[in-house]
C-alpha cells in the first residue's frame, strides 16, 4: 500500500514538473 501512494505522488509531481517547467520555458523563448 505504501509503495502504491508513493508510486501515485511521484507520478502526480512529475505532472506538476512537466507543466511548470513548460510554463516557464513558454515565457522565456515567447513560442510564437
Amino acid at each position: 500500500m505504501n509503495q502504491i501512494s508513493l508510486d501515485m505522488y511521484q507520478t502526480l509531481g512529475m505532472a506538476v514538473a512537466v507543466l511548470f517547467f513548460g510554463s516557464v520555458f513558454e515565457k522565456t523563448y515567447k513560442i510564437p
